[in-house]
């Protein structure tokens, strides 16, 4: 190996370094980013209380629907404000023709407050056949700021 074949590796290798430690400092400067956010977050949390519980169905009859396009379901309910996060879960057991429904459910985890006494849920279904009933009961938690309530 000659000289200069040493200085290229010296050179290489402080260039790999200088660039592990940019990285190194990029990563620190993300991480205490994400920490920051999520200060922010359990802050937000702690100081969240339940405004209102409210047990909804979703409920489709006689529709030929044989798209799994996501679909929006509107209630309304006059405790919900806007800012209000909304926890949303099963009931019981969904029905589809009087039976319950195993599976092709997608409900999405949390509602949304378009308007203050509207909830919005997101969710897609399974086919619902001319004569059958779906339905989809639900218990809705709405959370509201202490700050806002």
């Amino acid at each position: 190996m000659t000289q200069s074949d040493e200085r290229r590796l010296i050179i290489d290798a402080k260039s790999t370094a200088k660039a592990a430690t940019d990285s190194a400092a990029t990563a620190s400067k993300d991480a205490t980013s994400a920490n920051t956010m999520a200060d922010k977050a359990e802050k937000a949390a702690a100081a969240s209380a339940i405004a209102w519980v409210a047990d909804v169905t979703i409920t489709y009859s006689s529709v030929v629907s044989l798209s799994l396009a996501p679909r929006t379901a509107v209630f309304s309910y006059a405790e919900a404000k806007v800012g209000d996060r909304i926890y949303v879960h099963r009931k019981s057991k969904p029905t589809l023709a009087g039976v319950n429904v195993a599976a092709g459910i997608i409900l999405e985890g949390t509602g949304f407050v378009p308007a203050d006494g509207q909830v919005e849920i997101y969710h897609v279904i399974p086919a619902v056949g001319i004569g059958q009933t779906l339905l989809i009961p639900l218990r809705l938690v709405g959370y509201r700021s202490v700050t806002s309530a």
